[in-house]
């Protein structure tokens, strides 16, 4: 993954593979790549075994194309760099937030250890249900954008 910047916002560039076109867009499959692939850190990093495990499997993401696209397409995706941070904000923060939340509203009200514990738990299982809630009004935000096609050679 690269970084361009498109005026006053940062996109992060990534390449893929059109491997199912539908009216309007397409499925584009990009190979998946660890963060963190110039470790020094290569043998105890769960992070990088986490990744590698991953990459046999391409995630598939669906882009708008104005332009009718074909199985095979390479294709270059931008996604601004803000959006990525505001949802990794939504996915970590606000689940994380709730389940702190209602743990420490559970021993302020020096509930028994395991209600603050099933409070904890409830935090968590409210907040991944309002990060799908947000997630369904607001996929297009989060949807990467198609910049350019680069046909296959042959």
């Amino acid at each position: 993954m690269s970084a361009i910047t498109a005026g006053t916002a940062s996109l992060l560039v990534e390449q893929g593979r059109v491997v199912e076109p539908f009216a309007g867009g397409a499925w584009v499959e990009v190979g998946r790549q660890s963060a963190c692939g110039a470790c020094h850190a290569r043998q105890g990093c769960g992070t990088r075994a986490m990744a590698r495990w991953q990459a046999s499997r391409p995630m598939r993401v669906a882009i708008d194309a104005a332009q009718p696209l074909a199985v095979g397409d390479i294709v270059s995706l931008g996604l601004p760099a803000e959006a990525v941070a505001r949802a990794s904000l939504w996915a970590y923060g606000l689940p994380l937030g709730l389940a702190l939340g209602g743990a420490l509203l559970a021993d302020r009200l020096t509930l028994s250890e395991p209600l603050v514990a099933l409070a904890f738990v409830g935090g968590l299982v409210a907040g991944g249900g309002l990060l799908r809630r947000h997630i369904k009004r607001h996929a297009r935000r989060y949807r990467p954008q198609l910049l350019a096609v680069n046909w296959p050679p042959g």
